[in-house]
């Protein structure tokens, strides 16, 4: 099986390639990263550099979504849309493996991408401290790197598994994209109603960060029963 999630993931990345150096995608990228990654640090100023909850939630809960939003949504409704998916689920590779294959390609790009606006923002921070003659390198401390580079794993993984799923059950890619930002929207209620308050602490992200594996996992095994080839393509 596992030669076959490589199979299915160098294909999928491939495509994402391609649709990457597109126009609309170049200058959507691009506008992403100069907000994200170098005016919102810059503008921020002394208060991102103080690395709170409310400075660097941007980066590890809507940034993500804002990536993988349009691949996710693309993994199948697209697909279907174009009818290029009909080639793809005639292979004798298991559905398991194309779903699994499919999974990955997005969060390899969404987690490259991420890291390179995380990045980025470190320069505009930077930046900043230059222009006001403060002369000091900045970068995130033990706490913010945990949060930023892996909290936001199964972040990512449940953006996509909430956005798959509704990628199976819709016919078209419009659809299936707005079905998906009301489930990340569902899945944001108990911290926009402040039932449940995102804190930068050990204490919130080490159970936090396994309480989101498990549901992960089981989101994505649910993904994985509901791909049948037959129901697939109508």
């Amino acid at each position: 099986m596992e030669r076959d999630i490589r199979t299915v993931v160098k294909k999928e990345m491939k495509e994402i390639v391609i649709i990457t150096f597109t126009k609309g995608h170049l200058l959507s990228s691009a506008l992403l990263l100069g907000i994200f990654g170098f005016f919102i640090p810059y503008e921020q100023g002394d208060f991102f550099l103080r690395q709170t909850s409310t400075s660097l939630s941007l980066y590890i809960f809507l940034v993500p979504l804002l990536i993988c939003s349009g691949l996710v949504a693309d993994s199948f409704a697209g697909e279907r849309e174009r009818k290029t998916l009909e080639s793809l689920l005639s292979t004798r590779i298991s559905n398991t493996a194309l779903f699994t294959g499919k999974v990955l390609a997005i969060f390899i790009y969404t987690y490259v991408f991420l890291i390179v606006m995380i990045l980025a923002s470190v320069v505009g921070a930077n930046y900043y401290l230059w222009k006001a003659e403060r002369w000091r390198w900045f970068f995130f401390n033990k706490l913010s790197v945990f949060a930023l580079f892996v909290f936001t794993i199964p972040v990512i993984l449940a953006g996509i598994a909430v956005g798959v799923f509704f990628s199976l059950k819709c016919r078209d890619l419009r659809t299936a994209f707005q079905f998906s930002r009301m489930g990340w929207f569902i899945l944001c209620l108990p911290f926009i109603f402040g039932w449940l308050t995102f804190q930068l602490s050990w204490d919130f992200l080490i159970p936090g960060f396994y309480i989101l594996f498990i549901m992960d996992g089981l989101l994505l095994a649910g993904g994985v029963r509901l791909f049948h080839r037959s129901k697939i393509v109508v």
